[in-house]
């Protein structure tokens, strides 16, 4: 019987119908080194020309970013309706002026105490031509600090990581 069988599993492997199992074992990409790598001219035109429009629709400001304990950053601005001047702040990039900063860093410092988060951030995403962390909040276990850089390597990598997937990311905000 297993003589029979000899010439279909030659077939199969001449066929490369054998070759998945070998597949299975290659290395995938890593998705963070791709993040990691520079924008292309054309990423960066892009984010540009988003800037350009947010900038001129007054959605330019800064938003609260916050890293959360599984470690993905969310953004969160101050939406503000047109007629009722009614404000509620909402989990997305825009439509929203992102408040004043007085009322930001106060929110920020708040936020930080929460258990979900690992760090709090103001994000100046639309006013230069990159978006920029302005101010950070750390909390340390007994107080809050507001720092203005990084508390910590691994939360610079992150943010960094997460500004370049927001500009690779242009065409789909908003």
């Amino acid at each position: 019987m297993y003589v029979r069988m000899l010439p279909v599993i030659a077939v199969l492997v001449v066929c490369g119908c054998l070759e998945a199992p070998r597949d299975a074992l290659r290395l995938r990409p890593d998705p963070h080194r791709d993040v990691a790598r520079p924008l292309t001219e054309e990423e960066k035109a892009q984010w540009q020309t988003l800037c350009k429009r947010m900038r001129a629709e007054k959605c330019d400001g800064l938003r609260l970013a916050v890293l959360t304990q599984d470690g993905k950053w969310q953004v969160r601005c101050l939406f503000v309706e047109f007629e009722s001047r009614k404000t509620r702040y909402i989990w997305e990039f825009a439509p929203g002026t992102g408040g004043d900063e007085k009322t930001m860093r106060k929110d920020a410092a708040e936020l930080a105490f929460r258990v979900d988060y690992r760090c709090v951030a103001l994000l100046d995403m639309f006013d230069e031509n990159e978006p920029r962390f302005v101010v950070w909040y750390y909390y340390d276990g007994k107080t809050v600090k507001e720092l203005p850089a990084p508390p910590t390597p691994d939360i610079a990598a992150r943010a960094t990581q997460y500004i370049l997937q927001l500009q690779r990311r242009a065409r789909e905000i908003r």
